[in-house]
């Protein structure tokens, strides 16, 4: 299969983000420059008119349309800030690297500057010491709403491959990911944060796999933090018949995981793992559905692997991870044990 990589664009809900598109630019006539093109919006993800774009250095100016879409077709190769102002609105700001031959996206949110660690709202920051939920310590929240992006501004935008929107556990069209079973994926170029994969964690998401007549096939992995079967990081799987959760570190060393049969019925379902130094449990819908202790001792996972949604990167090839089928959605990360309650209340929450 032919892949198209789509590069995400959309409304961002939480922090300024930048990412280099893969699609080639043709400027015959200007050898080592590329093309720079984003969008501007409000902090609650409107799209800004007539904002001011700025580039330094070599200082260049556009405006924005009425999508808020911006474009600056010919821009010299190197490191630039960009900034865009609203008499309105204010301004915000992003650093950006231009290659040659690329297009390079640029989204800006007004009032907000820097690399996600602050804004001028004051109702985020990138320890996430405060989301929407009253629960402290929220990393990274995928709302997946038909893109990759990251409304805690932890993780820089997603790359697709393939995957495409679909409805969420509500009914509502484009409000999550659907994955085809084959080569579908959502990959983050990096993990900017190394607390994704640290001790305690919690990570809670929304799946629909999409079962055959035996079930779900074995070394389906839906998402993870890891490289197969080097044994660092974090993973979810389907082995044995049974759905895995596993945090592990220094090659198996030091490892603790749960298996635990989760309905194979075409449904949505919630899935929280709670990794502590005591161990760790796994919630599904709501209810604990198991605690395994540690083998070994307790030991931060120190996997460099990028998060990925939908294939996990395999050196097996006897034995690789499969491609996930079916949809994902609502994926959050935070750096603290949630309580059964705050759990019970993220599998309720809309």
């Amino acid at each position: 299969m032919i892949r198209t990589i789509q590069t995400v664009t959309g409304l961002l809900l939480a922090a300024l983000v930048f990412a280099s598109c893969q699609t080639p630019v043709t400027n015959p006539d200007e050898p080592g420059t590329g093309q720079m093109k984003g969008f501007v919006f409000t902090w609650q993800g409107a799209p800004v008119e007539n904002a001011s774009v700025t580039t330094d250095p070599t200082t260049r100016t556009v405006r924005t349309d009425k999508d808020g879409k911006f474009l600056i077709p010919i821009v010299t190769e190197g490191n630039y800030r960009v900034t865009a102002t609203h008499a309105v609105f204010g301004t915000g700001g992003v650093s950006a690297e231009v290659k040659a031959r690329k297009n390079t996206l640029v989204d800006i949110v007004l009032g907000h500057t820097g690399g996600g660690n602050n804004d001028s709202t004051g109702n985020n920051d990138s320890t996430g010491n405060n989301d929407s939920t009253g629960n402290g310590g929220l990393l990274v929240h995928l709302k997946l709403d038909g893109n990759a992006l990251d409304a805690q501004g932890t993780l820089l935008p997603g790359e697709i491959d393939g995957a495409t929107p679909t409805t969420d556990r509500f009914g509502n069209p484009g409000k999550a990911m659907k994955f085809d079973g084959q080569d579908d994926a959502i990959r983050f170029s990096s993990t900017q944060r190394a607390e994704l994969a640290g001790l305690p964690i919690t990570w809670s998401f929304w799946m629909q796999p999409q079962r055959t007549a035996l079930g779900v096939p074995d070394m389906q992995a839906p998402l993870g933090l890891y490289l197969h079967p080097v044994g660092d990081g974090i993973v979810f799987m389907w082995e044995n018949g049974k759905f895995a959760s596993i945090y592990t570190s220094t090659g198996f060393r030091n490892y603790v995981r749960l298996n635990k049969e989760l309905p194979a019925d075409g449904r949505w379902h919630h899935v929280v793992m709670r990794v502590t130094s005591e161990g760790m449990e796994v919630f599904y819908d709501g209810n604990a559905a198991g605690r395994a202790q540690w083998s070994g001792k307790p030991t931060t996972a120190l996997s460099q692997q990028p998060l990925h949604l939908g294939i996990v990167r395999s050196i097996n090839r006897t034995d690789p991870l499969r491609p996930f089928a079916g949809a994902i959605d609502d994926v959050m990360i935070y750096n603290r044990p949630l309580t059964n309650d705050e759990i019970a209340r993220l599998y309720r929450r809309r």
